[in-house]
């Protein structure tokens, strides 16, 4: 008689998972190890922060709060509370700007006041059927589930050998006062198998987008930000922010040819890259999760591109980010010359 394989994971299989996704494993063959089904592997990789985010130890502790989860929510449980949050979220504000809009109007009364989790919460766990869907539907990024929050700042992980902290950074990159900052990332395909580059400079917002295809290892990334950044002035190649992705194994390679400075996020935060990230969900609107960037043309692809740098933007006061790129590069050019 075959034993029954235990439901839930255990600390140690968590342990196996994480060395597994470090070497390079895919769900799949993590799973063959720990004598596993595929999905229940993929799943626990998925609701843990993927493949770039997974950390057993955090897998763990997680798990371990998932019983001690509050029976209530103090927005369910305090009517004038549920009204204000309800009537906000309406207005298409996220759950970080509600939390701070109530501390302002009430800032003496705490029952008036909530954090932007327990919103979360309300929303994800404590609402339920049509209530939770209409509540989902106020939210920008409407994720049947709860993606883990970013941890707290640490060390740069060790899997990119000469990697600098964003710590590291020029003060002028996060106050956005010079030109020629840029940040980076992948936005991936259906099941992770193929991606695109997307690049945008932070004064201005200009965004750049590179078809890789299935070619997205360290060296096809290394390459393709070389080809973008090769046609750029000399001043406005300064620095590139990115995550803690081994897809970037090879910034020194992309330094060294590019003479532009590479800064890493802390760990699991890649919201430290504010700009990339609002411009990734912009990208969806033209790239839905789940396409095959292996069919998408070059044509699409530099369609997309135009009318994310043409349209006007409320942050650049109505300009374009290719009116205020343009702009910069004149500018830039006569001062030179």
């Amino acid at each position: 008689m075959v034993a029954k394989i235990q439901r839930r994971i255990t600390a140690k299989e968590r342990e196996t998972i994480n060395t597994g996704l470090a070497q390079g494993k895919s769900g799949a063959q993590v799973a063959v190890e720990l004598g596993r089904d595929a999905s229940v592997v993929n799943r626990e990789i998925a609701r843990n922060g993927g493949r770039k985010a997974y950390s057993g130890v955090e897998a763990q502790a997680r798990a371990c709060r998932r019983p001690q989860r509050a029976a209530r929510n103090k927005i369910a449980d305090a009517p004038a509370l549920h009204g204000d949050v309800l009537a906000l979220l309406a207005t298409g504000a996220t759950p970080k700007q509600i939390e701070v809009a109530l501390r302002r109007r009430h800032p003496h009364d705490p029952t008036r006041r909530v954090s932007h989790e327990t919103i979360y919460d309300f929303i994800y766990v404590h609402s339920k059927g049509s209530v939770k869907k209409e509540l989902l539907a106020h939210l920008r990024r409407k994720k049947p589930r709860r993606s883990p929050a970013p941890r707290a700042k640490g060390k740069l992980s060790g899997q990119l050998p000469g990697a600098v902290n964003i710590g590291e950074r020029p003060a002028e990159v996060e106050r956005r006062e010079v030109p020629g900052h840029w940040e980076a990332d992948l936005v991936m395909g259906a099941g992770n198998r193929t991606a695109i580059l997307v690049i945008t400079e932070r004064v201005s917002r200009y965004v750049m987008i590179v078809p890789l295809g299935s070619a997205k290892d360290a060296v096809s990334v290394a390459r393709a930000l070389i080809r973008a950044f090769k046609h750029l002035p000399a001043h406005l190649r300064k620095t590139l922010t990115y995550d803690n992705g081994r897809e970037m194994a090879q910034h020194a390679a992309f330094s060294l040819a590019t003479k532009v400075a590479v800064f890493f996020c802390n760990p699991h935060s890649p919201w430290q890259r504010g700009a990339v990230e609002n411009i990734n969900g912009l990208i969806r609107e033209y790239f839905p999760k789940g396409v095959d960037f292996n069919t998408v043309t070059k044509g699409q692809i530099a369609k997309a591109e135009w009318r994310l740098n043409n349209r006007p933007r409320i942050v650049l006061d109505g300009q374009s980010p290719a009116e205020v790129f343009h702009a910069i590069m004149q500018k830039d050019c006569a001062l030179a010359a």
